[in-house]
C-alpha cells in the first residue's frame, strides 16, 4: 500500500567551538510564533574529531492504533523492536530510502528486531490502519537529541571543533535559512529559533462501523 510521504526539511547551521576543550550549546525552538516545539531532532556533526558510534537498541510500541513514541532516534547500526500491544493485528512497513522493510500482520512481540544500518529518516506506516505514522531518525553522530516539552535541548562539554547543526521535524516548513554561530572558549551559547510547522491531519476510519480482527 503506497503512502504519501510529507516533505522532509533540514535546517543546517554551522558553529565554531573556540580554543579551549569544551563549550555548551543550548537550543530553544518554538513553533508558529509561540508554542514550544517538542520532539524535534537536533544533531551536531563535528568536522575534525572522530566520534565513537555505539549502536543502541530501541522499542517502538503500537498502542491504541498509534506508534509510541511517534519519533525515535537510533544510532546507526542499532536495532528496534516493534511490539504490538493492541488486541488487533498490525502490518508495519517502510518504503523510505534509509530503510525498507515489512512486518506482516501480527500481534504481540516479534522474535526478531529490525536493524537500521543507514543514516536517514525512516517513515513508518501500517498497511491496515493508514492514519498511523511514525518516524525513525537514524543518526551517525552521538550528539543527537530530541527537544523536550519546553522545546529545548542542551549539549554540554563539547570537544573543541567546528560543528554542523541540523534540525529536523516532520512538520517543518521550507522557509528556513542557513545561519552561522560562533562559540569561543567555555562560553555558553543559546539559540532561540521560531519555525513554521505544517498541521498534521490524521483521519481515522469510522469507529462505529462493523469491527473485525483488523479494525
Amino acid at each position: 500500500m503506497n503512502i504519501r510521504l510529507s516533505k522532509l526539511i533540514l535546517l543546517s547551521i554551522f558553529l565554531q567551538v573556540g580554543t579551549t576543550s569544551a563549550a555548551e550549546l543550548r537550543i530553544k525552538l518554538t513553533k508558529n510564533g509561540e508554542l514550544p516545539l517538542a520532539n524535534a531532532v537536533v544533531k551536531l556533526e563535528p568536522r575534525n574529531h572522530k566520534v565513537k558510534i555505539v549502536p543502541q537498541n530501541k522499542v517502538i510500541d503500537q498502542i491504541n492504533k498509534e506508534f509510541v513514541p511517534r519519533i525515535v532516534i537510533v544510532i546507526q547500526g542499532g536495532d528496534i523492536n516493534f511490539p504490538n500491544k493492541d488486541n488487533i493485528k498490525h502490518h508495519v512497513y517502510s518504503f523510505s530510502d534509509a530503510k525498507q522493510f515489512e512486518l506482516p500482520l501480527y500481534e504481540g512481540v516479534l522474535a526478531e528486531s529490525v536493524n537500521f544500518e543507514k543514516p536517514g529518516v525512516v517513515v513508518l506506516g501500517c498497511n491496515i490502519h493508514d492514519w498511523m505514522r511514525g518516524y525513525i531518525y537514524v543518526t551517525d553522530s552521538p550528539y543527537t537529541m530530541l527537544t523536550n516539552r519546553e522545546g529545548t535541548v542542551s549539549f554540554e562539554s563539547l570537544p573543541e571543533d567546528t560543528y554542523k547543526l541540523s534540525i529536523w521535524h516532520p512538520g517543518l516548513n521550507e522557509d528556513l535559512k542557513n545561519m552561522s554561530y560562533t562559540l569561543r572558549g567555555e562560553d555558553s551559547l543559546e539559540i532561540n529559533r521560531d519555525v513554521v510547522i505544517k498541521p498534521v491531519v490524521k483521519i481515522r476510519r469510522n469507529q462505529n462501523r462493523r469491527r473485525n480482527r483488523y479494525d
